[in-house]
């Protein structure tokens, strides 16, 4: 059965400080209709611009995810992005009085309570499903990322890049709704989750706060995609960089799927009065 989108249930306002300017910022959540996707709105600027969360609006910039448009920006998203993935929020406006997103605690846990406190409702809409037919992946000198098909989320490691097609994963976290909310949720707000780093060398020898830092950076990214995302994520060594690569591959392949199998049904066979289809 297909997944509905989902929005808030009322508006709901958040204040906090701003990580790299330190200024206090006013913060609302509030809902979207089905297909919004998550916009940003500078209530702060004159005629109010948004931002879309996607990936043509991401920026390369070292203080997690950043997005502009223009001249207008938003950044330090990366929590908020990563808590609207995770409790699958498909539309909402997030209108702030400032260029950052307000920090309104020291882990995910209180995005999540504020989300919660708003409530959350399906649409009548289907959410939109990314499920990857075909490996595909991104090489940055020793540095790689190689998304394989499956039907859950999941993050993981192995020893050979090139043959991990044929071979299990020497390391795997699956994804779910108990992971989020016994470790992810409670990582620690910091500057120091740029990469994806898990290979077979130090993956066992990582804790628990470690391994919920690779998911917290990847479900916040993986919001800019503007729909689910199912499949095996294997790493070693790769930033956030690549990961946009990798999804990019994914969104454009996605795309030509969907058109492919709007083609396929919209060509059906035409046979003369008479003549009936043997198949």
């Amino acid at each position: 059965m297909a997944k509905k989108q989902k929005t808030l249930c009322s508006a709901i306002k958040a204040t906090g400080y701003g990580r790299l300017k330190q200024k206090r910022i006013h913060m609302q959540l509030c809902p979207a209709a089905e297909n919004s996707g998550i916009i940003f709105r500078r209530m702060d600027l004159p005629g109010q611009p948004e931002i879309k969360a996607n990936l043509d609006n991401a920026i390369n910039c070292r203080h997690g995810v950043t997005l502009q448009k223009g001249l207008v920006a938003v950044s330090a998203a990366t929590p908020l992005l990563a808590t609207l993935y995770a409790l699958g929020i498909d539309n909402v406006v997030v209108e702030l009085q400032g260029a950052e997103i307000p920090i309104i605690g020291d882990s995910l846990d209180a995005y999540v309570f504020l989300i919660k406190a708003a409530g959350i409702r399906e649409l009548s809409q289907n959410k939109l499903c990314f499920s990857q037919r075909r490996p595909i992946q991104v090489f940055d000198g020793q540095a790689w990322l190689r998304l394989l098909p499956g039907k859950q989320l999941a993050l993981g490691s192995a020893s050979n890049a090139l043959n991990i097609g044929s071979s299990r994963p020497d390391y795997l976290i699956h994804f779910s709704d108990a992971l989020f909310s016994s470790q992810i949720c409670h990582t620690r707000l910091s500057q120091n989750h740029f990469a994806i780093n898990l290979n077979s060398v130090n993956a066992h020898q990582q804790s628990r706060q470690q391994q919920a830092g690779q998911f917290y950076l990847l479900l916040a990214e993986l919001a800019l995609v503007g729909a689910e995302c199912q499949g095996v994520l294997l790493a070693n060594q790769a930033d956030k960089y690549m990961l946009r690569r990798l999804l990019r591959i994914l969104v454009r392949e996605q795309q030509n799927q969907r058109q492919s199998h709007s083609v396929t049904r919209t060509l059906r066979p035409v046979f003369p009065l008479g003549v009936a289809s043997t198949a």
